[in-house]
């Protein structure tokens, strides 16, 4: 099976939706650095790829908004830049 629909399979398959919404719930159906409740993700913290043991695994997720979860994958899920963004989240 391509990577493609491996990742297409995973996201369509009933634990991860559970756990998405699991995740969701857990905060407030916002994002959790910019208050943002548009366009919601669940971005998982270390990759799936890298880390397939950790893919449902709640504590390696996190709520963000369509727009910054593009500026954490354009800073190549870079944690200081995640760590700057989350410290610096209007309160």
């Amino acid at each position: 099976m391509k990577k493609s629909a491996k990742r297409v399979s995973f996201l369509r398959s009933p634990k991860w939706k559970a756990l998405r919404q699991q995740a969701l719930d857990r905060d407030g159906h916002k994002c959790c650095l910019c208050g943002s409740t548009k366009r919601l993700n669940v971005h998982h913290l270390l990759f799936r790829r890298q880390y397939g043991d950790l893919k449902l695994d709640i504590d390696n997720l996190l709520t963000v908004c369509s727009k910054c979860h593009f500026r954490i994958h354009k800073s190549s899920g870079n944690f200081n830049v995640l760590l700057y963004l989350m410290q610096n989240r209007p309160t």
